[in-house]
């Protein structure tokens, strides 16, 4: 219940209930109902909603049109000029699985980073793409985003794939896999 406030801004003497109707798939008829030709609106985009749109129970707004957003962050990631090509190939990557799967919370940034790098595990296999994505994590890292162990799980994710690719074809590596630190340092 709630006291109802008239247009002048007077206070009703009586009490309303408020309740709210969902539409729900099938509805339109009882939709039409309700006041004839009521009128209804998309929750972002604030544009009316079709008769077609009502009767199916179709929602344009939580549609997510994936390539074109493909598209704008390769545009995006053009303008950049001072950034080689590698590392704009990792951040594409980024952007596009944090697009699939968003992390809503800084404590779950480093579960998303192992995520990506199970993921992309042979892209990053890659001297170049590992270097990318260990300088990504140090950024998160310095930033307190992510913490030392979480940094270190998702590096492993990539390094055992390489250690597992190269018994695989039988070669021996001829020396292990390269430091975080000395990475960076290239």
């Amino acid at each position: 219940r709630i006291k109802g406030v008239g247009l002048g801004g007077s206070k009703l003497g009586s009490k309303r209930k408020v309740q709210k109707k969902v539409l729900k798939r099938g509805e339109f008829k009882k939709a039409q109902q309700l006041g004839g030709q009521k009128r209804f609106y998309h929750s972002r985009t604030s544009q009316p909603i079709t008769d077609q749109e009502l009767a199916l129970g179709v929602d344009s707004d939580d549609e997510v049109d994936y390539e074109e957003f493909v598209l704008e962050d390769k545009r995006g990631l053009e303008e950049f000029v001072d950034v080689a090509s590698e590392e704009k190939y990792f951040m594409h990557l980024w952007n596009c699985f944090v697009f699939q799967h968003p992390i809503y919370s800084d404590s779950y940034t480093g579960i998303g980073c192992k995520a990506f790098a199970e993921h992309h595990k042979e892209v990053l296999a890659t001297p170049s793409m590992r270097r990318c994505f260990v300088l990504h994590l140090i950024n998160l890292w310095d930033w307190g985003v992510i913490t030392g162990d979480r940094m270190e799980t998702a590096i492993q994710v990539v390094d055992s794939h390489v250690q597992s690719k190269a018994s695989d074809s039988g070669e021996q590596e001829k020396e292990p896999v390269q430091d975080p630190v000395k990475a960076v340092a290239e």
